[in-house]
């Protein structure tokens, strides 16, 4: 069951696969919206961070990122964190954080089919307030053929 109550934070220990209504709403919080630390494999798709379930209004995180990746700062073996994906329903709708998603260092994440900084159309411009995507580390994947791999505006 989804909420679209700002006021009820919900601990997210293993994010849904794709689909209609397989993800969860991810909004208001006051800190980082999504923090993936020793994730190594984890799969994030269909979520809505930053907007209510319809993906078509804001509610945002209050200062801190939509997704922080920071899994390989702690340990710096290991696959890497999936967000998005190419499959239909597998991308997140990422929209009005600090930063949409910001990974800390480490290698081999992949960064695909999310709509970053935009509403569920692709139409409407949400933005981040800082960045879509920040980075640091090496051999991530961003993106990739569109439409299925692209970002929408960020």
């Amino acid at each position: 069951a989804r909420s679209e109550n700002p006021r009820r934070a919900r601990r997210v220990r293993s994010p849904p696969g794709p689909g209609p209504g397989a993800g969860h709403v991810i909004s208001a919080h006051l800190g980082q919206a999504v923090l993936l630390t020793e994730a190594d494999g984890r799969v994030g798709q269909g979520n809505f961070i930053g907007t209510v379930v319809t993906g078509k209004k804001l509610l945002g995180n209050g200062g801190g990122d939509g997704i922080q990746i920071a899994e390989n700062f702690f340990r710096p073996s290991g696959p890497g964190v999936t967000i998005g994906g190419t499959s239909p329903g597998a991308g997140n709708i990422i929209s009005n954080n600090r930063v949409g998603i910001f990974i800390l260092s480490g290698s081999g994440d992949v960064i695909q089919g999310n709509l970053i900084g935009t509403d569920m159309t692709g139409t409407q411009d949400f933005g981040n307030r800082l960045a879509g995507i920040v980075g640091t580390g090496d051999s991530h994947r961003l993106g990739g053929s569109r439409p299925a791999g692209g970002h929408g505006p960020s």
